[in-house]
């Protein structure tokens, strides 16, 4: 089963399909105005797009794995 440490210690599930811990994002700048015009838009093309986004539910440091899991990722943590 897929899973990460956190800096924070807690071990992070990533196995379970969907994942509450995994998130998806995209820049606005990515989706254009063809896309928002086209009425047969497919998602699994913005999919492929996106930017994966690991959030620990103990610390709710986020984890932006820009270029895929097989590269470091971008560390945000929050602010108290």
């Amino acid at each position: 089963m897929p899973k990460m440490l956190c800096r924070c210690g807690k071990v992070v599930g990533l196995g379970e399909i969907p994942s509450s811990n995994q998130w998806m994002i995209i820049s606005d700048t990515m989706i254009t105005d063809e896309d928002w015009d086209d009425n047969g838009l497919n998602m699994s093309d913005f999919y492929k797009k996106m930017d994966i986004v690991v959030k620990c539910p103990e610390c709710k440091r986020l984890y932006i794995y820009s270029k895929g899991f097989g590269n470091e990722p971008e560390v945000y943590n929050l602010e108290e």
